[in-house]
């Protein structure tokens, strides 16, 4: 065999080996991984010990609503607007306690509630100014503002219905 072809022949045998080991290297898929976690919280509990009343008042008979206001743990209508509270009548407030997952944030929201007396609806609204709240392993008690207006000329009877306070995870 002359040089040429020796030449010829082990270079097409190289581009030949060349060819089969960078088609080894050469993959049809790939993969890669990433951590994944979870973190599984208590759920989140509210529960509700007691009653809100107002007791017994008498509007002043102006033209403004009165403006009853109530903060956990009351026991009497301390300065009503546009109303007087009648002495000796029972004046209570709820109390919502709120359990989860310790250091956790939560929120509540007193939902606006009607109280219904014959054809008369009044509307109870309540707030706590707090902001989110960290949960402890005991979990939380949150005072309440609790607001009533009453319109002027309100009929004399007596008012029922619920308040509801939803608490959720922030």
């Amino acid at each position: 065999m002359n040089t040429s072809r020796k030449l010829l022949l082990a270079g097409a045998t190289a581009i030949a080996a060349a060819a089969v080991a960078s088609s080894a290297l050469a993959q049809a898929t790939s993969s890669a991984s990433a951590t994944a976690a979870v973190t599984v919280v208590t759920p989140i509990n509210i529960a509700a010990t007691g009653s809100l009343n107002y007791g017994r008042v008498v509007l002043d008979g102006s033209a403004n609503a009165a403006s009853l206001v109530l903060h956990t743990g009351d026991t009497s209508l301390a300065s009503p607007t546009n109303a007087t509270a009648v002495a000796g009548t029972a004046v209570t407030t709820p109390t919502f306690t709120v359990k989860g997952q310790p250091g956790q944030l939560y929120d509540m929201v007193v939902t606006p509630s009607l109280i219904i007396g014959g054809s008369n609806r009044l509307t109870v609204t309540g707030g706590y100014g707090v902001g989110a709240t960290n949960l402890t392993l005991a979990g939380a008690t949150v005072p309440l503002v609790y607001t009533l207006a009453v319109p002027s000329g309100t009929a004399a009877a007596t008012y029922t219905g619920t308040v509801t306070v939803s608490v959720t995870y922030e």
